[in-house]
C-alpha cells in the first residue's frame, strides 16, 4: 500500500542501492594527544626532541562529531588526566616542566569503516610567560607534511589502518585564512577499540613541536565521513522518472 506521501507525490520506490539509508546516524572519533617528556629547551612550537616517555592527555575525552562543522579540541596540561603510554619513564606525571606535542590520538568509538577525511587548522600552544604559538599551515607548501605524519606512518597503529591514508596541507578548507591541514583514514573494521597514532615525529617541516606542561595545547578539527560510491541510495519514481535519491552521511 502507498504511503499519504506517494500518493501525493506519484513516488514509488523501486529498489535500494548499497547500504541501507537507516543507518546514517550520529558519527564521531575520539580525539586526544600524546605528549613525549623530552625536556625541551626550545622556544614554543619549535623542534623538542624525540627522547623520553609518552603520556597521554584526557585520553579519549573528547568526543568530535563528524557532522562537517570546525570544533575546537583543547587541553589544559597543567590539569589534565595523564596515563602512560610508552617509554621507560612514561608514569602518568609530568617529569620536567617540557616536552613536545608527539602524537594525535584517533580512536574510532563509533566503528566506522567508511573513509574518514579531516581538517586540522589554527594549532595554539601557549605556555606561562612565554609567547603564544600559532600554526595554521598558511606559510606551509601545499601538498606537503607539515607537522603531521600520514596516519600510517607508525607502526604501532598501522595495522588498524587500510593504507598509509595521508596528511597534506590543502588549500580546500581553513578555518582561517586559505590553508590547513587534510588528513584521509580508514579503518580496518569496525572495532571501536581501533586507533590512529598521527606523529609529529621528525616532519619535513614543523616537527617535534615543544609544548609547556603549564600551559595549553588547542586546535579545530572539522571531519566528515566519505561514502562509498553508489552507497546510501534509494532508487524512485517520481512523476514518470527515475530520481536516484542519495542521502550523504554528516
Amino acid at each position: 500500500m502507498k504511503t499519504l506521501l506517494q500518493r501525493a507525490l506519484g513516488l514509488v520506490v523501486v529498489g535500494v542501492v548499497g547500504s541501507a539509508v537507516g543507518q546514517a546516524g550520529a558519527q564521531s572519533i575520539a580525539v586526544s594527544i600524546g605528549v613525549r617528556e623530552t625536556g625541551s629547551v626550545a622556544p614554543l612550537g619549535q623542534d623538542g626532541g624525540t627522547d623520553g616517555g609518552i603520556e597521554w592527555v584526557n585520553r579519549d575525552a573528547n568526543i568530535v562529531p563528524l557532522n562537517g562543522a570546525w570544533h575546537q579540541v583543547s587541553f589544559n596540561l597543567s590539569t589534565a588526566q595523564l596515563l602512560a603510554f610508552a617509554g621507560v619513564s612514561a608514569n602518568s606525571v609530568w617529569d620536567g616542566t617540557r616536552g613536545v606535542f608527539e602524537h594525535l590520538r584517533l580512536r574510532n568509538t563509533d566503528g566506522l569503516t567508511e573513509p574518514l577525511r579531516l581538517f586540522i587548522d589554527d594549532l595554539t600552544l601557549t605556555g606561562p610567560g612565554q609567547p603564544n604559538f600559532t600554526d595554521g599551515w598558511e606559510g606551509a607548501t601545499l601538498g606537503a607534511e607539515h607537522i603531521f605524519r600520514d596516519p600510517g606512518f607508525s607502526g604501532s597503529t598501522a595495522a588498524n589502518l587500510i593504507g598509509t591514508g595521508s596528511s597534506a596541507v590543502s588549500a580546500a578548507m581553513a578555518r582561517t585564512g586559505a590553508q590547513s591541514v587534510e588528513m584521509n583514514l580508514q579503518f580496518v573494521d569496525n572495532d571501536p577499540t581501533r586507533w590512529a597514532r598521527v606523529l609529529t615525529f621528525n616532519t619535513d617541516t614543523g616537527a617535534n613541536p615543544t609544548v609547556d606542561f603549564g600551559g595549553t595545547v588547542s586546535f579545530w578539527i572539522k571531519g566528515e565521513v566519505v561514502p562509498s560510491p553508489g552507497s546510501a541510495g534509494v532508487m524512485v519514481v517520481l512523476g514518470g522518472g527515475l530520481v536516484a535519491a542519495r542521502r550523504r552521511r554528516g
